[in-house]
């Protein structure tokens, strides 16, 4: 067996369980690719008919993400898979120096400098940034509808 196997067997038991869910959110940890999680919902016919994939939300660790870049083919991979970015940890990045003489914001360069990477990767990703995860309006991540279903 799989872990994609073990997945639908396990949604499949979730559906049959409970029959008033609302949502199912899978938290791929790490650096797992997203393709055949995703995969899951278009290819088991089980659960084609009880749920649906409303979208791939990619959590973005801001004090890391430009190393992993450079370093592994897994994070250029779930930026590219994702439908929604979550830029997080932006309290970690470089605070803001003011020196009077136009020297450079630290802060929003190096925010600048991790958008821009995001966008090579996936110029048509909405993007939030975050600070401990924080996403203001739910709908964002939960209704996205990014695959035309109903939400």
């Amino acid at each position: 067996c799989t872990v994609k196997d073990s997945l639908v067997a396990t949604l499949e038991t979730l559906v049959e369980r409970k029959k008033d869910l609302d949502y199912i959110l899978i938290e791929a940890s790490g650096m797992a690719n997203p393709g055949p999680i995703a995969s899951v919902f278009w290819l088991d016919d089980a659960l084609e008919s009880r749920l649906q994939l409303d979208g791939i939300v990619t959590l973005v660790d801001a004090n890391h993400i430009l190393e992993q870049l450079a370093t592994t083919e897994e994070a250029a991979q779930q930026i590219a898979y994702a439908d929604r970015l979550l830029i997080n940890k932006i309290d970690c990045l470089p605070q803001s120096t003011s020196t009077g003489d136009g020297a450079e914001d630290n802060h929003n360069a190096a925010l600048d400098r991790i958008t821009s990477a995001l966008r090579k990767l996936h110029p048509t990703a909405p993007m939030q940034t975050t600070t401990y995860s924080q996403v203001s309006n739910l709908d964002w991540i939960l209704n996205a509808n990014c695959f035309g279903g109903a939400s």
